[in-house]
């Protein structure tokens, strides 16, 4: 093969690169979007003052790798039908990593919450079976420590037996903004393929042009 011919088919490079892509790109949507993304743990008891502390690692949540620099959305989630506007219950919600030595805060309380130290259910809206508390930024290479503090527990509440609900947050372009620079490498890859086959037709209409 011709050293010309070779170099004509190396300007597919980049629409092989960009077809490429869009199918990663399509599975990682399928997969976020799946049913199997979401975290839930186990019951936890309210009906006592205390403070429950969970750990969220990949090992305990395979998906949180596939997550990696993205919102997550925190919920409480029943499995009972519950009413929240009765409800008693008074507690305090913080999340945070370890990272040398350091406390770093992961937790924003969004809009879902009010900024409070404390939060008392009854003044949430349910959402279907959950009341949503704010979200996480999540990164692969952390683990999230979830702490609740129990300040005023509610025995009636813990018979719906309550439960910590994570899953992917669709309102997030990436905790501090990589996605969208996906997006511009992937457009320009895109501007890229469409001139290297408007070059490699334009070749080939010249050469059969000379032929004639």
């Amino acid at each position: 093969m011709k050293t010309r011919q070779i170099l004509r088919l190396l300007l597919f490079l980049p629409l092989i690169c960009y077809i490429y892509i869009s199918i990663y790109y399509d599975n990682d949507i399928t997969t976020r979007e799946g049913q199997k993304n979401k975290f839930i743990s186990d019951n936890f008891r309210v009906d006592k003052i205390g403070d429950l502390n969970f750990t969220i690692s990949s090992k305990d949540w395979p998906f949180k790798d596939k997550l990696d620099n993205e919102f997550l959305l925190l919920s409480l989630k029943f499995d009972n039908n519950v009413d929240i506007h009765q409800s008693k219950l008074i507690f305090q919600i913080n999340a945070f990593a370890k990272s040398k030595e350091r406390i770093l805060n992961r937790l924003i309380l969004h809009d879902f919450i009010n900024d409070s130290s404390e939060i008392i259910l009854k003044n949430h809206d349910l959402f279907g079976d959950k009341v949503n508390l704010g979200l996480l930024s999540n990164f692969s290479y952390e683990d999230i420590i979830i702490k609740i503090c129990i300040l005023q527990p509610d025995s009636i509440l813990n018979n719906a037996k309550p439960r910590l609900e994570i899953e992917n947050y669709k309102g997030s372009s990436g905790v501090y903004g990589y996605a969208i620079f996906n997006v511009w490498i992937n457009n320009f890859i895109l501007i890229l393929s469409i001139i290297c086959v408007t070059i490699y037709v334009f070749i080939g209409y010249k050469k059969e042009n000379y032929k004639i």
